[in-house]
């Protein structure tokens, strides 16, 4: 089986070969390079974190990004050895020939010379596999200079069994994050009924029971924060909780699932400067 839309938790993997009793393999690509560029390989099961190596026609590469700390000439990741960090950069036949009459995109996208910047840091591994540590593209730096991946911190949140979706935010003159956090509806009413409170779903236990239901989705939060590693600064330091899941209709997820920044950004404006209030900055 393979998998590559998201990066897959370490252990769910090992559970996946093990329950199933097959190969699970994980790729990395993006619709540019014609969906996958990377695949670990059946031979190498023992593994997890990383996203292999090149396919035989992908030729890649990690380029500097100063400005987030990673440079091609570091040596370790979190304590561990690695053999440089950057960004993705990949060429190679596979790849598209451009955004269809979006020029300005191609070329901010594509090099002259036929490199296409995945907006994707990475790092090669002790053993030279391509492990994904974040996005270059889409970090915010906080007031008190901290690069934030909210892609990361959200992943970390939603592993909390009661949030089904995170937005994370950060302004560059504050020094702390917000956050909108989407209950699970199936969570959050276990959770209300094994309260004894009375609910019909998970919207109701959000307008009804929210005050107590922010405590727990608090708590949750916390916990898969600090399991994750999330650093102080990283954590969101408020958040509202919203009732209805975001969704391609309601127009906060791309067709492939990906939240779109923007637009939440402009969604929650009101609720951004409010909790930016509450913290006093």
């Amino acid at each position: 089986m393979l998998t590559g839309s998201a990066p897959m938790a370490p252990e769910t993997l090992e559970w996946l070969r093990v329950v199933f009793g097959i190969p699970v393999l994980e790729g990395y690509g993006q619709t540019e390079d014609a969906g996958a560029a990377f695949l670990t390989s059946i031979h190498d099961l023992g593994t997890t974190g990383h996203v292999g190596s090149t396919f035989p026609s992908v030729e890649a590469k990690l380029v500097s990004a100063p400005s987030l700390d990673a440079r091609v000439t570091d040596g370790e990741h979190n304590g561990e050895p690695c053999h440089g960090r950057g960004e993705v950069w990949m060429r190679g036949p596979l790849l598209f020939r451009g955004y269809l009459g979006q020029a300005d995109k191609t070329a901010d996208t594509l090099t002259p010379d036929g490199w296409l910047r995945t907006g994707d840091l990475g790092l090669w591994d002790a053993r030279g596999r391509l492990r994904i540590i974040g996005r270059a593209k889409q970090q915010f730096k906080l007031q008190q200079g901290e690069y934030v991946a909210p892609e990361k911190v959200e992943g970390a949140y939603t592993n909390a069994a009661i949030v089904q979706q995170c937005f994370l935010y950060g302004d560059g003159l504050k020094s702390r994050c917000v956050a909108v956090v989407v209950p699970d509806p199936d969570a959050a009413l276990a959770w209300a009924r094994a309260k004894g409170l009375a609910a019909a779903d998970g919207a109701s236990v959000v307008r009804d029971h929210h005050d107590a239901l922010k405590g727990e989705v608090s708590r949750q939060m916390a916990a898969a924060g600090k399991e994750a590693g999330i650093k102080g600064f990283e954590r969101a330091a408020a958040f509202r909780l919203e009732a209805e899941p975001w969704d391609v209709e309601n127009g906060l997820l791309t067709p492939t699932f990906k939240l779109k920044r923007p637009q939440a950004e402009a969604k929650y404006a009101d609720a951004i400067k409010e909790m930016y209030a509450e913290l006093g900055e």
